[in-house]
């Protein structure tokens, strides 16, 4: 009632105040003071109140889903439990049904969360987890929790083989003396692709083209070849490859 240890306190522009989170079964003190022009007024007369000592479990979410969508963002959507006492949903993402690994811990109350590959990649030091083991359960005001739903395993399946593959040489001279061009499709699934020429170090490309110079060509080959090998595959955010 003196107000040495300040649990809680927000500033609103309405007569209404609502503070969650607060422990079961506790008595708090409130008081509230005015603020016009920057200038407070004094405190009020100080209430008090006695939460309500809630030992009843929310119920479950329910309708949960999870799937890979794009590159590697995972969906998780989900029917939020109508238990009164239902605070908000819990989303654990683990790295298999075993549970050995813990990726990521999050609450939400809107029915939708979307990890995405960067938090994928974050959790995973790098590597990138193309499948993960998914579970929801309710918590409330007091801090119980429902019972779990388990969503149960989802993969992300590999890139999409490129398409789409148009080659020329620059003037269509046919021999060696010009640039070397190649294109293709864009995929929603994939980032990067890697372009490996004459069997050398693949190149990391971020667009859906590439020109070979002739000045590459030369340097890569001793002479400029005029017949190029070459194989293209897909990559996709969390590191997978067609």
């Amino acid at each position: 009632s003196a107000f040495a240890t300040i649990v809680d306190g927000m500033n609103v522009p309405t007569e209404t105040a609502v503070f969650h989170g607060l422990n079961v079964a506790t008595l708090y003190y409130v008081r509230v003071a005015a603020i016009a022009g920057g200038v407070v007024s004094g405190w009020s007369a100080t209430a008090s109140i006695t939460t309500a000592s809630d030992t009843t479990l929310p119920a479950p979410p329910t309708s949960a889903t999870a799937s890979f969508l794009g590159s590697g963002d995972l969906v998780v959507t989900w029917t939020p439990s109508s238990s009164a006492n239902a605070r908000d949903t819990e989303i654990r993402i683990w790295d298999s049904s075993s549970k050995t690994t813990l990726y990521a811990t999050i609450y939400n109350a809107t029915g939708r969360y979307v990890w995405t590959a960067a938090q994928n990649l974050a959790a995973t030091s790098g590597t990138g987890a193309a499948s993960v083991y998914v579970e929801l359960r309710t918590r409330g005001y007091n801090n119980l929790f429902s019972a779990a739903v388990v969503v149960g395993s989802t993969t992300k399946t590999r890139p999409a083989t490129p398409g789409g593959i148009v080659q020329s040489w620059n003037s269509d001279t046919g021999t060696a003396g010009a640039d070397w061009t190649i294109a293709w499709a864009a995929q929603n699934d994939a980032t990067l692709w890697q372009l490996t020429i004459n069997g050398g170090t693949p190149r990391t490309i971020a667009n859906t083209t590439y020109t070979y110079t002739l000045d590459a060509n030369i340097a890569q080959n001793t002479s400029a070849d005029p017949t190029l090998s070459y194989s293209l595959v897909a990559m996709d955010a969390l590191g997978q490859s067609s």
